[in-house]
């Protein structure tokens, strides 16, 4: 009998989300501060229904575009932290509605590079808790993906 293969999956404890400096060239990239967990990329992909009459009882599909999704977070929040605040951190890409280039580095060592917008940046603050921003990066095109040796 055959031995079943199993893939534990690769610890995420230490996934960094990068900033990229499209000013540098090579564009340099700066570990965003204070990320928590990360969800997403949330990839999906728009399905057309092509039934025709007369083919068949069943339905036809056929997928179209892809859509790369979000990657969502929360921040513990510094305003004067230079990769969240209103200068030139999120804070900053959101309010000018700029699109910029990021970097996921996984714990293997293999990266995802894209091209993100900031759509969501709330601001939160509990009596008992500290700064919190949840934010949300939404992907514009094709990520390349750089797999580890």
């Amino acid at each position: 009998m055959a031995t079943p293969c199993v893939a534990p999956g690769d610890p995420s404890y230490d996934v960094t989300l990068c900033l990229g400096d499209s000013c540098t060239s090579p564009i340099s990239y700066v570990e965003i501060a204070g990320v928590g967990d990360i969800t997403g990329p949330t990839n999906s992909v728009t399905v057309v229904d092509v039934t025709a009459h007369g083919a068949s009882r069943s339905r036809r599909k056929v997928p179209t575009l892809i859509d790369r999704g979000t990657i969502a977070f929360p921040l513990f929040f510094t305003a004067t932290e230079a990769t969240q605040g209103i200068l030139t951190g999120l804070l900053s890409i959101f309010e000018s509605g700029e699109i910029r280039t990021y970097k996921m580095v996984f714990h293997d060592g293999s990266e995802l590079y894209f091209n993100a917008y900031v759509t969501s940046f709330g601001l939160t603050g509990t009596v008992a808790g500290v700064q919190m921003a949840n934010c949300a990066l939404t992907i514009d095109g094709d990520p390349t993906w750089i797999l580890a040796p």
